[in-house]
């Protein structure tokens, strides 16, 4: 009874490792020399770039804050900004 049990655990693992490892290598970008990384970020519109002058904020730092639509986003936004 062990040994089948046994046998199932080691089985399970061996895939888990599987799917980890294409998981992991799917992941991974190639940056070659001499292209820079393209920039995906949204151009800002002109409402943006003014409401942020308005209230005294960097564009992108106040288009990012207008999507925010509760507290946990909020304090999620100013953990990763803190570090």
């Amino acid at each position: 009874m062990k040994g089948d049990t046994g046998l199932e655990a080691v089985k399970r693992d061996a895939e888990q490792r599987a799917v980890a490892k294409m998981t992991k290598s799917s992941n991974q970008r190639v940056i070659t020399p001499g292209n820079p990384p393209v920039n995906k970020a949204a151009k800002l519109d002109s409402s943006t770039v003014q409401a942020a002058q308005k209230v005294g904020m960097d564009p992108a730092e106040y288009a990012a804050f207008s999507g925010i639509s509760s507290l946990e986003e909020y304090e999620a936004m100013m953990a990763r900004k803190k570090s």
